[in-house]
């Protein structure tokens, strides 16, 4: 009686918690809107340039200046034409209602890490992610990163459950939120490719581990393959975006200028010489592709450089440089606790080495195609899970206490 009365409590405490944390997440995110709101800083990035997603949303929804594009994931669209359909196209409350999503997914490492037995580090992961920069700057900004955040959260909870406990229902739970993740941003369907690596890392029998991979396709293939087979009958393509072709070309794009320039004269290109977006993208892959088979050694030079550069600790022009130096010095910070954080979390090896072949792919696709600051949103989290773990560990140390002490 003693013992659940005592686990209750303790689970009270953790939802006031959890309630905390959320509330002053959510407080910062609200709070750097109305800034932006009040300094017109906001329209130019939200509207502009990234108005295909309105496109879409507007097709789906039945919305007059609606466009279909094969060139996006439909599931943001999807989450934009519910709201428009039904709020009348107030743009104000999509914007309100990703600041809220954008402030649920920080509690994921609290929620981990109280799973691991050490809440001390998730509540410490979690208030970093309330401040990061760039996962506060693109919470109301109408771009794919937000909706895809917390579902490759999502995904990354129900695969560390599924590889710990060999469950087969989680591991196709696990290919379910991967299937939602994808159809948000395509970019998570390579990682499946790489996931047969986990044999070596599982405590597990590898052919269990194997079963369970099996399992998680299927139902990635669930969700996605219905929608690449509209696709295929609409555009003739079986896939659910095609964008390599820009992508490879505009990936050529290396030093800011070029990845303003590239894409402009891209897009007078296009209205220049009315096709299809189709036949454009296989025009750009085609001439992507016989630059980089007579320029091998140039291309490698840009590969490396766009590795490093997609680590850049802070943003380039125009943003200002006060706010360069801020965004650096806490990237830096961040980046130097997350690595000792990783050392720490290695203990946890099925859900370490998920992380860190999502931190390889992601820096090699984004060393192959285009490299905008917003792509680093997606690892952030990451990050901050790492750093929470090591500012515990430290906190720790100072005060003299035993490891894993609430």
């Amino acid at each position: 009686m003693v013992r659940e009365t005592g686990r209750i409590i303790k689970q009270r405490e953790a939802v006031k918690t959890a309630w905390a944390l959320f509330g002053f997440s959510l407080l910062v995110r609200a709070a750097w809107t109305f800034l932006c709101a009040r300094n017109s800083l906001l329209p130019s990035y939200m509207l502009n340039l990234h108005e295909d997603f309105l496109e879409v949303a507007k097709y789906y929804a039945g919305l007059p200046g609606g466009v279909d594009h094969i060139g996006r994931p439909p599931l943001y669209s999807f989450f934009l034409a519910a709201f428009l359909k039904t709020t009348g196209e107030r743009i104000g409350i999509i914007i309100a209602v990703q600041i809220v999503l954008s402030a649920l997914t920080t509690l994921f490492p609290y929620i981990l890490f109280r799973r691991y037995k050490d809440e001390r580090a998730g509540i410490i992961g979690s208030l970093l992610m309330a401040i990061d920069p760039l996962l506060v700057y693109f919470s109301p900004h109408l771009v794919a990163e937000v909706f895809f955040v917390p579902l490759l959260l999502l995904f990354f909870w129900a695969a560390f459950i599924a590889f710990e406990s060999g469950s087969m229902p989680w591991a196709a739970g696990t290919g379910l939120a991967a299937g939602l993740a994808a159809m948000a941003r395509a970019s998570l369907i390579p990682y499946f490719y790489l996931l047969p690596v986990m044999i070596f890392f599982c405590r597990r029998p590898r052919r269990e581990t194997l079963q369970q991979i099996a399992l998680m396709a299927l139902g990635l293939a669930a969700l996605t393959v219905p929608w690449a087979l509209r696709n295929e009958a609409r555009y003739h393509r079986f896939s659910i975006a095609y964008y390599s072709g820009r992508a490879l070309y505009e990936g050529l794009a290396v030093t800011w200028q070029e990845t303003q320039d590239v894409p402009e004269a891209m897009q007078q290109e296009m209205k220049a010489n009315p096709k299809s977006e189709v036949e454009w993208d296989d025009i750009f892959h085609q001439r992507a592709i016989d630059w980089i088979k007579t320029h091998p050694a140039q291309y490698a030079n840009i590969l490396a450089r766009k590795a490093i550069k997609f680590w850049r600790p802070a943003p380039e022009k125009p943003f200002p440089r006060l706010g360069r130096w801020g965004v650096g010095a806490f990237s830096i910070a961040l980046s130097i606790l997350a690595l000792c954080g990783a050392w720490l979390f290695r203990e946890h090896r099925e859900a370490s080495a998920l992380l860190w072949i999502f931190l390889a792919l992601t820096t090699a696709i984004h060393a192959v195609c285009f490299n905008r600051l917003r792509y680093r949103v997606p690892i952030e989290p990451v990050f901050c899970l790492w750093a929470g773990l090591a500012l515990a560990h430290l906190q720790r140390r100072f005060l003299g206490e035993k490891p894993g002490s609430p």
